[in-house]
């Protein structure tokens, strides 16, 4: 990462606040994310200290209404923390540190856990409703779907569960690829996502399954993953009757679901949900590049090297440009017409990288970072001339 001087006029940052209560101030959010941001607040998640075995956090938080939704590496829980001030105010217990975004479904909070649970609680009471075991740990953000909870466990197993009692309706075991060219298989697995009557799920051996939702048995198998690391690890995206999915050493793929051809490929790796706007793909590379393709053609229309060797994180269009983090830097906004830097932050310890998602919810973007810290964002809701405090807006090289 290169090094930026600081100018001498710029603010001091906001302090790391402390776990514990504060007191709730009114917020308003309302707007658009279409100017580079400022830093409201940093919040270090109560618990253990990350450590290097277990520093990456994947979790994407859920900002819904007045609250946010996340996990924390070093708590066996759900929190539900207030959006101005970071302040916890109700705890979902669970057996292991959660790892993955949660689903909010009506009054019910889903969520899963590294222990290998899935968990349904009272939104309101914050009582527990029912738990399920899945026998092993679930890194991926549930998928709930007509009152039915479907989970990928990373033993190659895929989970239907009754939204409303917690049982078992069907498992999907994913048979060993004894051909496979590394014996280590990475630590993730993708959410399985719907397409029609199926439910697309990826592998370790890199094969896309489609399963049928009802029953949970195999329609159709397709190799995408390749190399070392074939393992699908990103979140398939799902068009009309076109899938696009990469495996971790590539390639990315436009698949047909109806004939199940390739229709284009890019040599590049991905473990991240791809963003689609106005027909263009923007795909987040484990080689630090983000790629802007034509989904129709496959034509890469720019490239932007964050000059990190870490795994870009799911890319977030916005108004103000492409959010994106990197498990081994910090944050960017990128023009998506050109593909060059509008912005950045990085603040060394405090971030140490962004392995998951920020999330996003009118003017405010929210990142859990590898150091621990939950990290606010928001743009300003007039845009001004001035930079504003906390991030260090910079021109592109």
């Amino acid at each position: 990462m290169p090094f930026f001087a600081l100018p001498a006029d710029l603010p001091p940052p906001p302090p790391v606040l402390e776990a514990g209560p504060l007191d709730h101030r009114p917020a308003d959010y309302d707007g658009s994310f279409d100017a580079p941001p400022f830093t409201s607040w940093i919040r270090r998640l109560p618990g253990a200290k990350p450590v290097m075995a277990s520093r990456s956090d994947t979790a994407r938080p859920l900002v819904e209404g007045p609250w946010i939704y996340t996990g924390t590496p070093g708590r066996e829980a759900l929190l539900r923390l207030s959006r101005e001030d970071a302040s916890t105010d109700l705890v979902f217990p669970a057996a292991g540190p959660v790892k993955a975004e949660p689903v909010r479904v009506g009054d019910r909070i889903v969520f899963a856990d590294g222990a290998g649970y899935v968990w349904c609680y009272d939104d309101t009471s914050g009582g527990e409703i029912w738990r399920r075991f899945t026998g092993a740990p679930v890194l991926s953000r549930p998928q709930v779907l007509d009152a039915v909870v479907y989970v990928a466990a990373l033993d190659n197993v895929v989970h239907a569960i009754d939204l409303d009692t917690g049982e078992s309706l069907w498992q999907y075991s994913h048979p060993p690829d004894k051909t496979r060219f590394s014996d280590l298989e990475l630590y993730g697995a993708p959410t399985p996502v719907p397409a029609g009557a199926w439910l697309l799920a990826g592998f370790h051996d890199g094969r896309l399954v489609a399963l049928d939702r009802s029953s949970g048995e195999s329609a159709w198998e397709r190799t995408v993953g390749e190399g070392r690391y074939p393992d699908l690890i990103g979140e398939p995206l799902v068009v009309g009757p076109t899938a696009y999915v990469g495996g971790f050493s590539g390639p990315f793929l436009a698949v047909d679901l109806d004939t199940r051809n390739v229709l284009w490929r890019i040599d590049a790796g991905t473990a991240a949900l791809p963003a689609l706007v106005a027909g263009t793909l923007y795909v987040a590379g484990t080689d630090g590049i983000l790629r802007a393709v034509d989904a129709g053609t496959g034509e890469v229309a720019w490239e932007w090297d964050s000059q990190s060797p870490g795994a870009l994180s799911r890319p977030q269009v916005t108004p103000a440009g492409v959010l994106i983090g990197s498990s081994d830097g910090g944050l960017w906004l990128i023009d998506p017409a050109s593909g060059r830097v509008v912005w950045t932050w990085d603040e060394g310890f405090r971030l140490t990288g962004v392995s998951g998602s920020p999330a996003l919810d009118g003017r405010q973007a929210v990142a859990v970072t590898n150091a621990g810290n939950l990290l606010s964002l928001v743009a300003p809701s007039r845009p001004s001339r001035s930079r504003p405090a906390g991030p260090i807006p910079r021109g592109a090289p």
